[in-house]
Protein backbone atom coordinates (compact mmCIF):
# COMPACT_ATOMS: atom_id res chain seq x y z
CA UNK A 1 0.00 0.00 0.00
CA UNK A 2 2.91 2.26 0.99
CA UNK A 3 4.55 1.52 -2.44
CA UNK A 4 1.51 2.57 -3.94
CA UNK A 5 0.74 5.65 -2.12
CA UNK A 6 4.61 6.27 -3.37
CA UNK A 7 3.63 5.74 -6.86
CA UNK A 8 0.76 7.98 -6.89
CA UNK A 9 2.69 10.89 -5.36
CA UNK A 10 5.86 10.85 -7.41
CA UNK A 11 4.46 9.33 -11.23
CA UNK A 12 4.97 6.31 -13.22
CA UNK A 13 8.75 7.16 -14.31
CA UNK A 14 9.55 7.59 -10.77
CA UNK A 15 8.23 4.42 -9.26
CA UNK A 16 10.74 2.11 -10.88
CA UNK A 17 13.90 4.27 -9.44
CA UNK A 18 12.03 4.06 -6.27
CA UNK A 19 11.43 0.24 -6.57
CA UNK A 20 15.17 0.10 -7.63
CA UNK A 21 16.69 1.46 -4.47
CA UNK A 22 13.77 -0.07 -2.26
CA UNK A 23 15.68 -3.39 -3.58
CA UNK A 24 18.77 -1.90 -2.20
CA UNK A 25 17.61 -0.60 0.58
CA UNK A 26 16.14 -4.10 1.68
CA UNK A 27 19.25 -5.73 0.80
CA UNK A 28 21.52 -3.58 2.68
CA UNK A 29 18.69 -4.15 6.03
CA UNK A 30 18.92 -7.58 5.48
CA UNK A 31 22.49 -8.10 5.27
CA UNK A 32 22.97 -5.51 8.06
CA UNK A 33 20.41 -7.76 10.42
CA UNK A 34 22.51 -10.94 9.71
CA UNK A 35 25.59 -9.49 10.66
CA UNK A 36 24.76 -8.44 13.98
CA UNK A 37 23.95 -12.18 14.75
CA UNK A 38 28.01 -12.98 13.56
CA UNK A 39 30.38 -12.68 16.28
CA UNK A 40 32.57 -10.45 15.25
CA UNK A 41 35.26 -10.55 17.76
CA UNK A 42 35.73 -14.38 17.12
CA UNK A 43 36.12 -14.10 13.84
CA UNK A 44 38.55 -11.30 14.11
CA UNK A 45 40.62 -13.40 16.29
CA UNK A 46 40.30 -16.71 13.70
CA UNK A 47 41.45 -14.26 10.87
CA UNK A 48 44.22 -12.34 13.03
CA UNK A 49 45.46 -15.90 14.19
CA UNK A 50 45.36 -16.82 10.50
CA UNK A 51 47.70 -13.90 9.11
CA UNK A 52 50.39 -14.43 12.09
CA UNK A 53 51.00 -18.16 11.47
CA UNK A 54 49.38 -18.39 15.19
CA UNK A 55 46.44 -21.22 16.31
CA UNK A 56 43.91 -21.25 14.34
CA UNK A 57 40.53 -21.86 15.78
CA UNK A 58 37.01 -21.81 14.35
CA UNK A 59 34.58 -19.26 15.51
CA UNK A 60 31.62 -20.40 16.97
CA UNK A 61 28.19 -19.37 15.72
CA UNK A 62 25.00 -19.67 17.03
CA UNK A 63 23.07 -21.36 15.01
CA UNK A 64 19.79 -21.23 16.95
CA UNK A 65 20.60 -16.94 16.81
CA UNK A 66 21.15 -17.36 13.61
CA UNK A 67 18.50 -18.51 12.19
CA UNK A 68 16.31 -16.56 14.70
CA UNK A 69 17.87 -13.67 13.05
CA UNK A 70 16.84 -15.25 9.50
CA UNK A 71 13.54 -15.35 10.53
CA UNK A 72 13.12 -12.20 11.99
CA UNK A 73 10.64 -9.67 10.09
CA UNK A 74 12.31 -7.05 8.36
CA UNK A 75 10.92 -3.12 8.26
CA UNK A 76 9.81 -3.06 4.76
CA UNK A 77 8.39 0.58 5.71
CA UNK A 78 11.70 1.96 6.13
CA UNK A 79 13.11 0.43 3.03
CA UNK A 80 10.56 1.64 0.79
CA UNK A 81 10.72 5.43 2.28
CA UNK A 82 14.45 5.21 1.97
CA UNK A 83 14.01 4.11 -1.70
CA UNK A 84 11.97 6.80 -2.18
CA UNK A 85 14.00 9.48 -0.92
CA UNK A 86 17.21 8.69 -2.88
CA UNK A 87 14.97 8.20 -5.98
CA UNK A 88 13.93 12.04 -5.32
CA UNK A 89 17.02 12.80 -4.29
CA UNK A 90 19.17 11.34 -7.29
CA UNK A 91 16.41 10.65 -10.06
CA UNK A 92 18.37 12.36 -12.95
CA UNK A 93 21.64 11.21 -12.04
CA UNK A 94 19.79 7.29 -12.29
CA UNK A 95 18.41 7.76 -15.08
CA UNK A 96 21.69 8.73 -16.79
CA UNK A 97 23.62 6.16 -15.19
CA UNK A 98 21.52 3.90 -16.53
CA UNK A 99 21.03 5.18 -20.10
CA UNK A 100 17.78 6.46 -20.11
CA UNK A 101 18.49 9.96 -21.01
CA UNK A 102 21.41 11.46 -22.75
CA UNK A 103 23.56 13.63 -20.88
CA UNK A 104 23.35 17.56 -21.89
CA UNK A 105 26.48 18.66 -23.40
CA UNK A 106 28.27 21.04 -22.21
CA UNK A 107 30.66 21.51 -24.66
CA UNK A 108 30.37 26.11 -26.42
CA UNK A 109 28.82 26.08 -29.32
CA UNK A 110 30.87 27.44 -32.52
CA UNK A 111 31.55 30.94 -32.74
CA UNK A 112 31.92 32.90 -35.71
CA UNK A 113 33.54 36.65 -35.86
CA UNK A 114 31.44 39.17 -35.72
CA UNK A 115 32.04 42.37 -37.43
CA UNK A 116 34.23 44.55 -35.35
CA UNK A 117 36.70 41.67 -34.45
CA UNK A 118 34.66 40.15 -31.82
CA UNK A 119 33.09 36.72 -31.48
CA UNK A 120 29.73 35.82 -31.08
CA UNK A 121 27.54 32.56 -31.10
CA UNK A 122 27.32 31.85 -34.74
CA UNK A 123 23.51 32.18 -35.64
CA UNK A 124 22.25 31.89 -39.43
CA UNK A 125 19.87 35.09 -41.22
CA UNK A 126 16.48 34.88 -41.31
CA UNK A 127 14.83 34.39 -44.59
CA UNK A 128 14.26 37.78 -46.49
CA UNK A 129 16.15 39.62 -44.31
Amino acid sequence: KLMAATGAFLGPQTIWIVLFYFALAYGAISIFQLMRAVPWKQVTQAFTAMLLGGELKAPTIDAEKLTEVRKKSIPIGLAIAIGAVLAIVWERPTLQFLGFTAEQSTEARPTTPAPGGESSPSTTPAPGG
